[in-house]
């Protein structure tokens, strides 16, 4: 499962998965499909069994759920989180609403984020804090960090097994490099990012396993410590494997998976057998089961700007179904040093009682042959949801739509390219005049560009922002902003925009200046055009538009040349909704205009993000919030220097 934000990429099969796996992997994952559940299966189907779903409750089951919610079993999607109907309802309810706040079961950082965010809390080093801001390392293992050791206390449980893992791991990582490089090309299957198995570590090239092996060593050592008939665990038992469905392609992924995980738990071969029985994993069914379970139920752990930075299980969230029309999210509104880090899940829109909750697993930005494929693929079903089952009748879907050649502002549908089926433009109606060939390769240009350009934009940016701006600028003349994957390009290249702009040393000369100042005006036009991309396909309130607007809100109040300004209340022809639906993204205001554009941008994205994060808005929220009142009080003091210039002016007339 994945959250609604998620950077989604491709599944990356290993090369030498099966050379590299154990051969009692390799044919446990080849006989699932046509064999009976093994005696003990830790599966549970309570619908495939007559009873009713709500019965896992009676059980002792999620006792987080709130009288709110209640779980029920449908004959299509079987159990799913329902809002409570009757006597014992809450009634309808409101966008904003949260209606599930708890911690995750486990959580584990991805290896580029260990020195960027304590372990325990998930937060960032506090930059208030009196002392210093850095995080703090454990002086063992030297890999897991903390912002203070109230975090590194609360931690120590899970770290202790985990610290001398890492280190036995570490030392045997140079016999073991070729199966790692071998193993590291497979996804892990639950952060849905594309980490190396055997990754480089921060600290002189030392080797650490990704956020997959690590989260799934701490869910057993955990099960160790509160014994396999704890409500913890026996939740995760609960959850659904589909272990014998898993597609021939995803062998590979899990074996590699498999592979790495025992050489972590017990880098020494002889031992493997023996450590996984004492972690209750008996036999290779056993391992591949709990594999399946963690790569089709595990979360993306981000921040509380919708950044990813690891992975999470929830199991009571793993019931939540999937629509690409959701009704709620997933996030991680505050991060907090010291304070517990916990997930919400909040209603965007209206839900009636009765009415089912429903998150999206996967980037509901692309085309729905592109969402179907990934649904099938990794979660093993056709969505049939009320986005993937519309009947758009031959008109332009906002993610497959072109320009109108003949200059009207329309858009029409994308032809299809095998069929030479014409597209006729929405507006005008008339037939858009472009190469359907020529079309679908720069497409698959721009798609393969974002690929390689994703796999460096942390080790090569500068090449990396030069791969997509060049495809970027191929799309741009024939796609609309929501259209993919120019969509997937824009907000791609926005954080490498900022990067850029925020090294650029400070100007000493007005050609500069005028240089700095083109360079903040082209990252807010990229800012613009995202937010009319997102605004096309996430609904009202989705944490994605909330952070796209306040982050246009945000690049708006930074400082440029003050040049001659209108002296009204008005921005004039910068109308804000003009530059929010990206009908004007070409110039942007100066001085005081700018500054109620700023202004009106934040008023907006406060109103989303008090949807998608709650009440408040979360952190970003906050922030914002702050940002509007600065602004408040510095519109206020130019509107008195202006009244009192226009006072001066006509008393010396």
């Amino acid at each position: 499962m994945a959250s609604t934000f998620s950077a989604l990429k491709k599944t990356r099969q290993s090369r030498l998965a099966s050379s590299s796996a154990p051969s009692h992997v390799q044919s446990a994952l080849t006989s699932s499909s046509n064999a009976a559940p093994a005696p003990g299966s830790t599966d549970v189907d309570l619908d495939s069994a007559g009873r009713d779903s709500t019965s896992l409750q009676s059980y002792g089951l999620y006792p987080e759920l709130p009288r709110t919610l209640e779980i029920l079993s449908t004959p299509t999607r079987g159990r799913g989180i329902f809002i409570r109907s009757g006597e014992d309802g809450g009634g309808a309810v409101k966008p904003g609403t949260t209606l599930l706040s708890i911690r995750p079961h486990i959580s584990a950082l991805s290896t580029s984020s260990l020195d960027a965010y304590c372990s325990a809390c998930h937060a960032p080093p506090d930059p208030q804090k009196e002392g210093g801001s850095a995080l703090k390392r454990c002086t063992r293992c030297k890999i897991i960090w903390y912002c203070s050791s109230k975090c590194q206390a609360a931690d120590w449980a899970a770290h202790k097994p985990e610290c001398t893992a890492i280190v036995n791991f570490q030392s045997h990582a140079s016999s073991a490099s070729a199966n790692l490089d071998g193993g590291g090309n497979g996804d892990a299957g639950s952060a849905h990012q594309s980490h190396r198995i055997g990754e480089e570590g921060q600290e002189g090239g030392n080797r650490v396993p990704n956020e997959a092996v690590r989260a799934l060593a701490r869910m057993l050592w955990k099960k160790k410590r509160e014994g396999g008939d704890s409500v913890w665990w026996r939740e995760i038992e609960a959850m659904q494997s589909h272990r014998e469905n898993i597609a021939a392609t995803q062998h590979g992924t899990v074996a590699a998976l498999a592979h790495t995980l025992t050489a972590y738990l017990s880098p020494t071969p002889s031992s493997h057998l023996e450590v996984l029985s004492d972690l209750g994993i008996g036999s290779a069914r056993d391992l591949v089961d709990l594999l399946s379970k963690f790569t089709t139920n595990s979360f993306t752990l981000s921040t509380p700007s919708l950044s990813p930075i690891g992975v999470f299980i929830s199991p009571i969230t793993a019931l939540i179904n999937h629509s690409c029309a959701p009704n709620a999210v997933i996030v991680f509104p505050r991060a907090h040093p010291g304070a517990e880090n916990r997930l919400e899940v909040i209603a965007i829109r209206d839900i009636q009682p009765g009415e089912e909750v429903l998150t999206s697993y996967i980037d509901i930005s692309v085309p729905r042959v592109h969402r179907q494929k990934e649904l099938k693929e990794r979660y093993l079903f056709d969505c049939d949801c009320s986005l993937c089952s519309a009947d758009t009748n031959g008109r332009a879907e906002p993610r497959e739509g072109i320009w109108c050649s003949h200059g009207c502002g329309g858009v029409s549908l994308i032809p299809d390219a095998a069929q030479k089926i014409p597209s006729a433009c929405e507006k005008c109606g008339k037939i858009t005049q472009i190469d359907a060939d020529e079309l679908k390769h720069s497409i698959q240009l721009a798609e393969e560009s974002l690929e390689k350009a994703t796999a460096i934009e942390f080790t090569d940016p500068a090449r990396a922002l030069l791969l997509t701006t060049i495809t970027y600028n191929l799309l741009l003349p024939t796609h609309p902003a929501s259209s993919h994957p120019l969509l997937a390009l824009t907000r791609f290249r926005i954080p490498l925009l900022i990067n850029e702009l925020f090294s650029l040393p400070q100007p000493t000369s007005l050609a500069e200046q005028h240089q700095r100042d083109a360079h903040v005006d082209e990252v807010c036009r990229a800012a613009a055009q995202c937010v009319a991309g997102v605004r096309e396909v996430f609904p009202e309130g989705h944490p994605v538009r909330g952070i796209a607007i306040a982050e246009l809100g945000k690049l708006l109040c930074v400082e440029v040349s003050p040049v001659e300004s209108s002296d009204g209340g008005s921005t004039s022809s910068f109308e804000t909704g003009t530059i929010l639906s990206g009908l004007e993204t070409t110039r942007f205001p100066r001085g005081a205009d700018r500054l109620r554009l700023a202004f009106d941008t934040l008023l907006r994205a406060r109103h989303e993000l008090g949807i998608g994060f709650g009440v408040g808005g979360g952190d970003v929220g906050r922030q914002v919030e702050g940002m509007i009142q600065g602004l408040e009080r510095e519109l206020s003091a130019w509107r008195k220097v202006t009244s009192s210039t226009k006072v001066a002016s006509v008393t010396s007339a």
